[in-house]
């Protein structure tokens, strides 16, 4: 049964619309706007990778599933990321900061009720566009969300193109107290570079295991074995595992992120831009 098409009870009902919730997705527009900063193809598809994780934690406010309001046709949601103060004066929000993140998004149907959106940082040569299709159905006791469609993030400085997929969402005990899953596979891909990554977002078994678990794999060109793999939860830790014994843990707690970077190295070194020293140190970035 098709969800779009029944009314659902108000205490159910988040207070923002669906074209809100996708602007979720770059709550952490410091990290999608730095991808071009990176070197090399491979370096880029990681920061791509390091993105994409952090988007998810961020749409989620309450441990309490909730369904957004369904945007009318032609309904349209601006908003931006400022990182200076001086103002654009034109482009899809022209009152945003100059050295800014700009999302627009747009429902352009209402059945099926497709959304399209657009982001932008002009200084660094990004943009990301995109739509997506919510199709709702029934699954006993829960109700399953698929996400149809695709964004295409496009770093117009290396001519390249990153095409992202989005899991699906799972609403559990409807009945009761729901809350929220993402389940399936998901993936990046750039076609012009080879590289690929694979994220699968794993729900809960009916005995046993634990919630909102992860794993991603990034291949490079031709390779048949991960050159970087990331486990854990995409709304809580995560452990990145690099080659040479190199890991990386993230931390989402609530509307903050920590990156932590774990390493023994015998001098210091650069790695992704961060400063790392002898001895198996723990060094803490916080931002957000």
């Amino acid at each position: 049964m098709d969800l779009t098409r029944i009314t659902l009870p108000t205490f159910i009902l988040e207070r923002r619309s669906t074209l809100e919730m996708y602007a979720d997705f770059l709550a952490h527009a410091d990290l999608w706007a730095v991808i071009p900063n990176a070197s090399t193809p491979r370096d880029r598809m990681v920061a791509c990778l390091r993105w994409y994780l952090s988007a998810f934690h961020a749409g989620r406010r309450s441990s309490v599933a909730k369904k957004p309001y369904n945007p009318t046709l032609g309904e349209i949601f601006r908003c931006y990321w400022p990182l200076s103060d001086k103002l654009y004066n034109s482009g899809p929000v022209p009152w945003a900061p100059h050295n800014s993140v700009v999302f627009l998004a747009e429902q352009v149907s209402h059945h099926p009720p497709i959304s399209a959106f657009y982001a932008e940082h002009v200084n660094n040569q990004i943009a990301v566009d995109g739509h997506l299709w919510t199709k709702s159905k029934f699954l006993g006791l829960s109700i399953a969300v698929e996400m149809v469609g695709s964004a295409v993030i496009s770093l117009l400085n290396h001519d390249e193109e990153y095409v992202v997929t989005f899991p699906c969402g799972y609403g559990r005990n409807i009945l009761t107290v729901p809350w929220i899953e993402l389940g399936g596979k998901t993936s990046i891909t750039c076609l012009k570079t080879g590289y690929v990554a694979n994220i699968e977002f794993r729900t809960k078994p009916f005995y046993g295991g634990k919630r909102d678990t992860l794993r991603a794999e990034v291949f490079g060109p031709n390779d048949k074995k991960a050159f970087f793999i990331v486990e854990g939860e995409w709304n809580d830790k995560m452990l990145a595992k690099w080659p040479h014994g190199v890991s990386e843990k993230s931390s989402f707690p609530g509307c903050s992120f920590t990156f932590f970077i774990i390493l023994s190295l015998m001098h210091y070194t650069v790695i992704h831009g961060w400063l790392i020293s002898s001895n198996l140190q723990l060094y803490c970035f916080s931002g957000c």
